[in-house]
């Protein structure tokens, strides 16, 4: 069953906290993360990673040393040796977000931000490019990022990343929103985080509604500061 689960960066993690909280990672993980040159920016990264080690904990019962992770050959991962919990991590602006269903899911979150909008031509089809230009102007940039995210959502779930040409995405509505690719349907929610964040989810099961659950990055910080078993190297 789709669950959506969103943390608020809105209390400031200070070096000595994200040193703290990055033992309880792999090693190579947080090789890979620490090479991003400011520390705001490592931030999303290292709670996206513990974000999904504590969900897996509470709802799988499983300790910290013994989850893995596998990836695909577009770098996008699972959870290894559960075939049955699939996860993705998003983050943008204040916002980390994580989806977990028991099929291939994929989310996007994006802070609502003035754009070049001459980008459409790349990655829009001439319908939602209509549709952009005959919107009123001071809706397109939140038009823009509700196709956007979605078109994200879909090549995430299925793992290809920015490889699949989202010119050849257009999500379609009726009762709900879909989109058929090889002979499946794919389904999509939406929803605004707050007036600045938009998120939008693609999974293999039709969603009828997916309430955000709110994560306080304090609650994640206490569950690995009492949880002694580290995994990268102190």
């Amino acid at each position: 069953m789709l669950e959506v689960y969103c943390l608020k960066l809105d209390k400031k993690i200070n070096e000595n906290m994200y040193n703290q909280m990055s033992y309880y990672i792999s090693n190579d993980k947080i090789v890979r993360i620490n090479k991003i040159k400011r520390l705001k920016d490592r931030i999303p990264h290292l709670v996206g990673d513990i974000l999904v080690r504590y969900l897996i904990h509470i709802k799988l019962g499983i300790p910290n040393d013994r989850i893995e992770f596998k990836y695909n050959e577009n770098g996008k991962p699972s959870f290894l040796n559960f075939e049955n919990f699939h996860f993705n991590l998003s983050h943008s602006g204040e916002y980390v977000v994580c989806a977990i269903d028991d099929c291939d899911i994929g989310i996007d979150v994006e802070k609502i931000k003035e754009i070049d909008l001459s980008i459409v031509r790349v990655v829009f089809t001439d319908h939602e490019i209509w549709k952009l230009e005959k919107e009123v102007i001071e809706n397109r940039q939140r038009l823009f990022y509700s196709i956007w995210t979605l078109k994200e959502s879909f090549v995430k779930k299925i793992g290809v990343g920015l490889t699949f040409p989202l010119k050849k995405i257009e999500i379609q509505q009726k009762d709900q929103l879909t989109f058929l690719h090889n002979n499946k349907i794919h389904y999509f929610y939406q929803t605004n985080v707050d007036h600045e964040h938009i998120l939008s989810v693609c999974s293999g099961n039709p969603i009828s509604n997916c309430p955000i659950k709110h994560i306080d990055v304090m609650e994640l910080y206490n569950w690995v500061t009492n949880n002694h078993i580290y995994l990268a190297k102190q």
